[in-house]
């Protein structure tokens, strides 16, 4: 699939998606100055205490344009300010297409909200060009962030050791198994899923794929394309035992990288469940053309708005490419808060942020965007649910994969190389030379 076309068959998705509740959930007061994170939540009411007559103060804070996360952040500010009737919180959201030349556009010219909901990757330039704010030590400090979160949205909050970002969610674009269980079923394949290898997992996908008197693919019985697929080769690279990216240049121009590229090219060329002629996941997944996908939760959410007869199931996480290394996946960045520099409101941004951050604030957004909470605390909660249970459980294995310097390009040029690996117009070997070239000069911002 074309770049192009993929990434307007994601944006398509990702607006698409319309919250059909937004009622705030029953949530606590706002929690003490930073001690832990996950402490906060039993101590809101003594850090708050009634609601009092104060100054009026009024923050603006951006968001993507997708309802959903819009619903999310909303539930939150509605439970601050009904504890302080003094601030009013306004939201302004962007579409993504334009949301980073926006953000860049406004922190340069000293214009920019109180509050932006940020992609981790894109904040770095500005946080180095000092554009925007540390996050004071008693709202959320380097200490809390290594014990209490996520390894991958702790990681990349934490610049020049210290801290300049709140993890809001951990973006998932793998870790855990997406399912259509009727086609599974019609296929006889048992529900829920359980592969215990990776070469089980490929022959059940083989059961679920059909085709025409012709050969073409009609069902997809995995779908490896058009569904945040350079999010599946890094993960495969990690599950080889690679890394990324160290030391600021590729770091997988080794066996590890042959046999990831290997693996992605043998989902077309060797075992035939998907192909870069069929429909994409995202898209082809909501129409009932697709038996399974790996990727986050957040896509099931959008599938079901698209066609509320699907009959949607999530799984374990998938076993790993090599049983000599864990379920690894790859975490590229993480949705993130940052306070921009220019705030004359931090002092009641320090306050929102500390509410934010509670146990129970991350638990009920996680009801409307269907992402995985960075708090360990708040994540493990969701451990038995039928949704996010895979998530919790691949989260531990999330690796973050390294400051990209041009993430959509990364991943863009990560994608051209996949597609002509499914085509069979590159070897694995060929590609990897090429890829690694590509990326390395991205890296080096060229």
């Amino acid at each position: 699939m074309k770049r192009s076309i993929y990434f307007l068959v994601l944006m398509v998705l990702l607006t698409s998606l319309m919250v059909t509740a937004c009622q705030p959930a029953a949530v606590p007061a706002t929690a003490q100055p930073d001690t832990k994170a996950a402490d906060a939540q039993s101590s809101d009411s003594q850090a708050n205490g009634a609601p009092q007559e104060e100054k009026p103060v009024t923050l603006v804070v951006w968001e993507q344009s997708a309802d959903w996360r819009i619903a999310a952040l909303k539930t939150t500010i509605n439970a601050f300010q009904t504890l302080h009737p003094n601030v009013t919180i306004k939201v302004e959201s962007f579409p993504y297409v334009e949301y980073q030349t926006k953000i860049n556009s406004a922190l340069k010219a000293g214009t920019a909200p109180d509050m932006i909901m940020d992609i981790g990757q894109w904040a770095v330039p500005a946080i180095n060009g000092g554009l925007l704010a540390e996050i004071p030590s008693d709202v959320l400090s380097v200490e809390t962030l290594k014990s209490d979160y996520y390894a991958g949205p702790a990681n990349e909050a934490i610049i020049n050791g210290k801290v300049y970002m709140v993890p809001s969610t951990i973006t998932m674009g793998s870790g855990g198994l997406i399912y259509n269980a009727d086609l599974l079923k019609e296929a006889g394949v048992s529900v829920p899923p359980k592969f215990s290898t990776w070469e089980e997992f490929m022959q059940a996908a083989q059961k679920c794929t059909k085709f025409d008197a012709d050969g073409k693919m009609t069902q997809a019985g995995f779908s490896a394309h058009g569904v945040l697929e350079s999010f599946h080769l890094m993960a495969y690279v990690l599950q080889e035992g690679g890394q990324i990216i160290e030391d600021g240049k590729i770091a997988f121009n080794n066996d590890a990288g042959l046999s990831a590229l290997q693996v992605y090219q043998d989902i077309f060329q060797k075992y035939k469940v998907d192909s870069s002629e069929f429909v994409g996941g995202l898209d082809g997944f909501p129409q009932g053309r697709v038996c399974m996908m790996d990727i986050g939760a957040w896509a099931g959410a959008a599938a079901k708005t698209q066609n509320s007869e699907l009959n949607i199931g999530y799984a374990d996480p998938l076993p790993s490419v090599n049983s000599k290394y864990d379920t690894f996946s790859q975490m590229d960045t993480a949705w993130q808060i940052v306070v921009p520099s220019s705030s004359e409101n931090q002092e009641t941004v320090w306050e929102f942020l500390k509410f934010y951050i509670t146990q129970n604030q991350y638990i009920a957004r996680t009801s409307f965007d269907g992402e995985l909470p960075p708090l360990k605390s708040a994540a493990i909660t969701l451990k038995d649910d039928p949704t996010m249970h895979a998530y919790v459980a691949s989260a531990d294995y999330s690796v973050y994969s390294g400051y990209k310097v041009d993430r959509d390009k990364f991943n863009n040029t990560v994608m051209t190389y996949e597609e002509k690996l499914a085509r069979n117009q590159l070897t694995p070997a060929e590609a990897l030379e090429q890829m690694t070239n590509d990326l390395n000069a991205i890296l080096a911002g060229q």
